[in-house]
């Protein structure tokens, strides 16, 4: 009896007076386990350590194991195949902004800049206006500035050429009724530019909104869209007037949306 007392204790590693575990655990503890031990604070006071690893082990109540749970596995910016979704069930919470603009599936055909937000290609004003008087010769005829400001701050100024789609439908019915095919984003591809009045919220989230539904319609052709190319100019309508004082604006104007004249 004793030599089977002295064999079990040899198969136990003790941690701490109060708890020992197995000594099948030994490995993983001497790693880098969490130990909850008992040490001096400046007051006096016990206070615990911790280290990490996939088990706890509590040295003031009885020797116990408690997995930790793994995190969650997360989206990598790639929308799943319909394969794995299975056709009848493509939801919006699939096709979230964890697809960011900026995932460079396609190659850009404009130089991009740091903006507001991660997640986006932006544009300086400057890449704008030298679009605007044919620099990118091969681009002068396949681009867009979508304006998403309200209609009175549209009509009281905006960038020359530029259309007005303010909500999610207006987008959906303007760009996805009749979408062109889809494509990985060579020169013939339509550039996209949208802003706002300081391209902080409303032109980022209707590009996003496109972005999504592009995904979603176009899911058998993954990774292509028909709209690889969407970016956003930095600082919106606000900075582009300021820095080029009206000039390429029509009318030559500047009507902030919170202008007291538009609010009763």
């Amino acid at each position: 009896e004793t030599q089977a007392n002295a064999r079990d204790e040899s198969e136990l590693v003790s941690i701490d007076k109060k708890s020992v575990v197995p000594r099948a655990f030994k490995s993983r503890l001497s790693k880098s386990a969490i130990i909850f031990a008992p040490t001096e604070n400046r007051c006096g006071s016990p206070q615990r350590k911790r280290y990490r690893d996939d088990y706890c082990i509590e040295s003031n109540s009885p020797s116990f194991f408690k997995p930790i749970p793994f995190p969650s596995k997360q989206t990598a910016g790639i929308l799943r195949t319909s394969e794995e979704l299975g056709n009848n069930h493509i939801h919006d919470s699939d096709c979230s902004i964890k697809d960011p603009l900026n995932s460079h599936t396609s190659i850009l055909q404009l130089p991009t800049i740091i903006g507001h937000k991660a997640g986006f290609n932006y544009i300086s004003c400057d890449t704008l206006v030298e679009l605007m008087q044919g620099n990118y010769p091969d681009l002068i005829d396949c681009y867009s500035v979508i304006d998403c400001r309200y209609p009175y701050e549209f009509n009281g100024g905006h960038i020359e050429g530029a259309i007005n789609l303010y909500n999610d439908d207006q987008i959906y019915s303007h760009f996805l009724n009749e979408p062109p095919p889809p494509s990985k984003g060579d020169s013939q591809t339509q550039i996209l530019i949208f802003h706002c009045e300081f391209s902080s919220q409303r032109g980022p989230n209707l590009s996003k909104y496109l972005r999504k539904m592009d995904r979603i319609i176009n899911i058998q052709h993954y990774p292509s869209l028909s709209y690889p190319q969407i970016y956003i100019l930095q600082g919106g309508y606000k900075q582009f007037f300021n820095q080029y004082q009206g000039k390429f604006t029509t009318p030559q104007n500047y009507v902030p949306m919170n202008a007291k004249e538009h609010f009763s």
